[in-house]
C-alpha cells in the first residue's frame, strides 16, 4: 500500500487483531514511523482461551497450540459452541478470517499469529493500549508485549484498570472511544508525556 501511494513515512494504527498485524508490519517496514496497538494483541489464540478459568488455560493452550489428533479437536469444537455463544462467534470469525472450515486447521493457522518471532525487530516509537477487562486479550500478556518491544525507540503503555476506569479497560477501549482517539492523537502530535504504566 505504501508503495502504491508513494508514501515514504507513515504512522500505523492496528485495531484489535490489527494490534498484532501493525507490529508485524513495523518489524518489516522501516517506512512505518510510529506504531499504535489499539489495543494490544500478542497472540491471536489467546482469544479462544481467555474465557476459560485460569487453571484450565495452560491445558487449553497446549491443545490449541498442537491441535492433534485433528479428528478429536474437530469433534469437540463442533459441540462446544452449543454451550458458548462467545466461542461460537469466535470460531465463526476464525473460519471467515482464514477461509478454513475445520477447527483443527483454523487453530493451526491461528498459531502463526504471535509476536514472539518479532521480538527485538520493532524499532519505531510505540503506543500500546491495554485493559484488564479485555474480553479477548489477557491483560497478563502486557509483559510479553513489553518484552517484544524492548528495542522500540520509545514505548508508551496505557494500561487501564476496570476498578478505576471501567470504560477504558475493555477491548479496544470500546467504552470511551473519544478518549481513546484523543490519547492516540495527542501521542502522535507529541503532547503527552511518556507513560511507564
Amino acid at each position: 500500500m505504501l508503495n502504491y501511494f508513494g508514501v515514504e513515512s507513515a504512522a500505523a494504527l492496528g485495531v484489535s487483531f490489527g494490534g498484532y498485524l501493525v507490529m508485524r508490519a513495523a518489524a518489516h517496514c522501516s517506512r512505518i514511523s510510529h506504531v499504535i496497538a489499539f489495543d494490544m494483541m500478542y497472540r491471536l489464540l489467546d482469544g479462544l482461551t481467555l474465557p476459560l478459568p485460569r487453571p484450565l488455560r495452560p491445558i487449553a493452550d497446549a491443545v490449541v497450540g498442537n491441535p492433534r489428533p485433528a479428528w478429536l479437536i474437530d469433534a469437540a469444537l463442533r459441540i462446544a459452541p452449543r454451550f458458548s455463544a462467545d466461542l461460537a462467534w469466535k470460531l465463526q470469525q476464525a473460519r471467515h478470517l482464514t477461509g478454513l472450515s475445520k477447527p483443527s486447521e483454523v487453530l493451526r493457522a491461528f498459531g502463526d499469529y504471535t509476536m514472539e518471532p518479532l521480538e527485538g525487530l520493532i524499532h519505531q516509537p510505540c503506543l500500546v493500549l491495554a485493559g484488564d477487562a479485555d474480553q479477548y486479550v489477557p491483560f497478563e500478556r502486557l509483559e510479553d508485549v513489553r518484552r517484544a518491544l524492548a528495542n522500540a525507540t520509545s514505548l508508551d503503555v496505557r494500561a487501564f484498570r476496570h476498578a478505576q476506569d471501567p470504560d477504558m479497560a475493555q477491548h479496544c477501549q470500546i467504552g470511551n472511544l473519544n478518549r481513546a482517539f484523543t490519547i492516540m492523537g495527542d501521542w502522535l502530535s507529541g503532547h503527552q508525556p511518556r507513560s511507564g504504566a
